[in-house]
């Protein structure tokens, strides 16, 4: 079974108990498929973290950088926005 496969298996119930290694594991497969310039793949890793409660600006801002390689540019234009609104001036 491949991780991508294995972590998208996991339950609600899962994610709410243990978020923090759920977040680790979508962010590590989507910095792997961004290296194998997998876009789509990344694009689906990071947003699976940001939908995890507490994402982190760099996620959001991950997930555009994946979105502008895959030619979507509004839908990269809006994660930098929450990640700006996140943590405004930082970028």
């Amino acid at each position: 079974m491949s991780a991508a496969r294995a972590a998208s298996g996991v339950s609600a119930a899962t994610v709410l108990r243990y978020p923090s290694y759920l977040r680790w594991a979508r962010r590590f497969l989507g910095d792997l498929a961004m290296r194998r310039m997998q876009w789509e793949p990344a694009a689906a890793e990071y947003a699976a973290v940001v939908a995890i409660p507490d994402a982190i600006p760099a996620d959001w801002h991950k997930l555009a950088v994946a979105r502008v390689r895959m030619g979507k540019w509004q839908d990269a234009a809006d994660a930098w926005r929450r990640a700006e609104q996140l943590d405004p001036g930082a970028g």
